[in-house]
């Protein structure tokens, strides 16, 4: 084996640079890649638990505004009758109807809010998986165009080193 020059001795350390260099690089964009992902993951898991719980508490909310409607009529109805008045017919029947209605409309309303608020939580959590496909996808790019330019590189300075004598 011939001795080595210093001008070959400093063409493959730089050689050698140029890939740890790209090695090191690469490595990095990966574990970016990753852990902006786990966060999206995680931030994904949220919205969707968030989404559950608006459900859950609508519906708590909801058959809590029928409770209070129902108890609302029982007093009506105590009321009336208390003054004598009949409560199949009439204003009576009218008013405990009303109310009925009116409670079970907000009662249906509470539903439809806790459905929207769910709604845009589940958008979130879609959004975030789409987030994280983006940072993997664009992570696998990235670091395929940097093996790519450290190759390059390499193969320039190694093509340098054929020219100039170097690796002669």
């Amino acid at each position: 084996m011939a001795d080595l020059g210093v001008g070959e001795i400093i063409a493959i350390a730089g050689l050698v640079a140029t890939a740890a260099s790209t090695a090191a690089s690469v490595d990095a964009q990966r574990k970016t890649a990753g852990y902006q992902a786990s966060v999206e993951t995680e931030n994904q898991k949220k919205a969707t638990f968030a989404a559950a719980d608006a459900i859950h508490r609508g519906q708590i909310e909801e058959d809590a505004a029928r409770t209070r409607t129902r108890m609302l009529v029982g007093e009506q109805s105590a009321a009336f009758a208390a003054s004598g008045v009949e409560l199949g017919s009439g204003s009576p029947a009218s008013v405990t109807a009303d109310t009925a209605m009116f409670g079970e409309l907000d009662a249906l309303t509470i539903r439809s809010n806790a459905q929207r608020e769910a709604w845009g939580y589940k958008s979130q959590a879609e959004e975030f998986a789409r987030k994280k496909r983006l940072t993997l996808s664009s992570a696998r790019n990235d670091t395929g165009a940097t093996l790519l330019t450290g190759g390059s590189r390499a193969l320039n300075q190694y093509s340098t080193g054929l020219q100039s004598g170097v690796f002669n």
